[in-house]
């Protein structure tokens, strides 16, 4: 691990791999998504990425909704 500035500094400004990282889950197999933030912003992007797959929220689902 090297220093924590730089690793920090790396994480803000490098892009996000958002469709090439989905395209690799949804290609494994992965099926269902949850998104842990406190808003939707994650679940409309999974649903722009991947259409087919189930999404939610942690929050509809602390409301009593089925994710």
């Amino acid at each position: 691990m090297g220093d924590p500035r730089e690793e920090l500094a790396a994480a803000l400004t490098r892009p996000v791999l958002w469709r090439a990282t989905m395209a690799a889950l949804v290609e494994d197999g992965a099926q269902r998504f949850l998104d842990a933030g406190p808003g939707r912003v994650l679940e409309n992007l999974v649903k722009r990425t991947a259409p087919d797959a189930q999404r939610g929220t942690l929050a509809a689902l602390e409301d009593g909704a089925h994710a």
